[in-house]
């Protein structure tokens, strides 16, 4: 019985330590090497878009391709640009921005008119 006991005492401090970490960690900073990017297309045209640029590693690399239709918009999660980028309707470029290393918040949106 006093080993079950000492067993609970031992995993009631376990979990009040890991709580205490957990709330102690820092927050990781958001947008802080790059940004992940929308396209918006407040346009009249429908279009197949991709995003090509420098990636958080300093590799250029460009998205997969996604559809956007006339007053939508489409992001790409997990996609991390910074610098110059420019979005492609299938082979030609439509429009470009420089994406920012770092701001508040961790999307950058580029409007297609």
């Amino acid at each position: 019985m006093r080993i079950f006991t000492t067993g609970r005492s031992i995993m009631l401090a376990f979990s009040m330590a890991v709580v205490t970490t957990a709330a102690l960690a820092p927050a990781a900073f958001a947008g802080g090497n790059g940004q992940q990017v929308e396209v918006c297309n407040e346009g009249s045209h429908h279009y197949k878009v991709s995003i090509k640029g420098t990636n958080q590693n300093g590799q250029t690399v460009q998205s997969s391709a996604k559809e956007l239709d006339p007053g939508k918009c489409v992001k790409w999660p997990n996609w991390w640009f910074r610098g110059n980028v420019t979005v492609h309707n299938g082979h030609s470029e439509i429009d470009s921005a420089d994406v920012p290393q770092s701001q508040h918040g961790d999307w950058f949106r580029i409007v297609i008119h």
